[in-house]
């Protein structure tokens, strides 16, 4: 019997009896979803839906364009639904949140190189990310910066750093202007690792002054499989 929404266990899912989560309760029911496939048909983790369905989250507005265009439902029906359940303190708080972020936004559409793709040691490819301007905002000036620290120098087995390191050639790139309502499509190119292993890498937008456009996003991500070689004897 496939599990859905119904089954599960109250003790591991936050705010189960409240009615954004029962409308997304029925939705699965009647598509005959799991909760984990109802989670990769709108392309939510299933950690931010945890949070979307929690009593007095405060969830990006991007989320819910995201789950009305999936499920083919209008954001406000959505959105109304979340703004039921807050206390009216909460709600105005959520609604002036929400506002700032009607006014800059952006939505994931799709990328290449999906989490998890196995990649030769050493292998030169090119990571492409789709976003859409989903707020009233028009992007101008603005950069997809590289996010992770500097690796450590020292390695056993006397390895060298660069065989440890994700390299990206471009730690920088432009994005080019983009009205409300347009999407563009963004390249990174990296060189896998000489060392097997799993690798991720964070880039997140800036404006023209080097500010985070969005510091409390999740940001662009890269999950590769490093896998070397192996020699038959």
């Amino acid at each position: 019997m496939k599990s859905t929404f119904e089954s599960l266990p109250k003790n591991d899912s936050p705010a189960m009896d409240n009615v954004f989560l029962n409308y997304l309760r029925q939705y699965c029911n009647q598509h005959n979803l799991t909760f984990i496939e109802f989670c990769k048909k709108v392309g939510i983790r299933r950690s931010t839906m945890y949070d979307l369905i929690a009593v007095n989250s405060n969830p990006k507005i991007g989320y819910f364009i995201q789950l009305g265009e999936a499920m083919g439902v209008h954001p406000l029906v959505l959105l109304n639904l979340k703004w039921s359940m807050l206390s009216f303190h909460t709600k105005s708080e959520q609604v002036e949140s929400f506002n700032k972020q009607l006014n800059d936004a952006s939505a994931f559409i799709g990328e290449t190189i999906p989490d998890g793709t196995i990649m030769p040691a050493g292998a030169k490819f090119s990571k492409t990310w789709t976003i859409q301007n989903v707020g009233k905002t028009t992007w101008e000036g603005r950069k997809l910066v590289y996010q992770n620290a500097p690796m450590q120098n020292q390695y056993p087995n006397s390895t060298l750093l660069e065989e440890h390191q994700l390299i990206v050639v471009e730690k920088s790139i432009n994005i080019v202007k983009t009205l409300p309502q347009q999407t563009v499509t963004l390249e990174a190119v990296c060189i896998a690792p000489k060392i097997a292993g799993h690798y991720i890498a964070y880039w997140k937008m800036v404006d023209n002054h080097g500010k985070l456009c969005f510091p409390d996003g999740v940001g662009l991500s890269l999950s590769i499989i490093v896998r070397t070689a192996q020699v038959a004897y």
